[in-house]
């Protein structure tokens, strides 16, 4: 078990913070543990199930090409979509959109997901309608920009589910300040470990003293 300081200021990837914002997570130490520290990932348990989710992921991604291209969108894929963004407080903010595509007067950020509907996945493709304008050269010089902000709307697409659209509306600055602040506590000092199993199993920081490995054994009352 190994881990050590990050080089520089804290790094803070999307999806480290979509839980926190959508209420699926609360261990918020994990998070801030993630952004400062490189370390020793506990086994992938799941290792033939990642393998299948990327290939089914990779598979959406290019189905999801196809049908945009034949609509007439100029499409950018994963890799062309890197953000990394510095804020003034030193954070790094750094995500991957899956699909950015642009059309005439219109710009569409998409995830593509596998598996259930998660409220963090909207958080996920807000926080790239957010910041991806002032990172992602097709969305600088968008014929839709209004003063320093495109038009730009968002979907989470579903492979087996119905899409989730987002509003360009919904990139407002009380949700921005929601991002920011989420940000910022993960970037700044160390907050508790707040275990529990259900969050723990899934977790790969191996270095936790906190973990909970066993879900708590059932109490017996009397009272009804």
């Amino acid at each position: 078990m190994a881990y050590e300081k990050r080089f520089g200021d804290p790094y803070v990837w999307v999806t480290w913070v979509t839980g926190l914002l959508a209420g699926d997570k609360h261990c918020m130490w994990a998070a801030w543990f993630r952004a400062n520290f490189t370390y020793t990932k506990l086994p992938d348990a799941n290792g033939d199930n990642l393998s299948q989710w990327k290939s089914e992921h990779g598979d959406g991604v290019r189905q999801r090409v196809e049908e945009l291209t034949k609509l007439g969108w100029t499409v950018y894929v994963e890799g062309q979509n890197k953000l990394t963004i510095k804020g003034k407080s030193g954070i790094k903010l750094a995500g991957q959109a899956d699909i950015v595509a642009v059309r005439n007067n219109e710009a569409l950020v998409e995830d593509i997901k596998t598996g259930r509907e998660k409220d963090s996945d909207w958080w996920q493709v807000l926080i790239y309608m957010l910041f991806l304008p002032a990172a992602h050269d097709a969305l600088k010089e968008h014929p839709a920009r209004t003063d320093t902000t495109p038009r730009l709307e968002g979907n989470v697409h579903y492979t087996k589910h119905a899409p989730r659209p987002l509003l360009a509306s919904l990139a407002s600055p009380e949700n921005l300040n929601r991002v920011v602040g989420m940000i910022r506590m993960v970037g700044g000092p160390a907050p508790a470990a707040t275990p529990s199993y259900g969050e723990c199993r899934f977790c790969d920081i191996a270095d936790c003293k906190s973990r909970e490995t066993e879900e708590k054994a059932i109490t017996e009352t009397e009272a009804f």
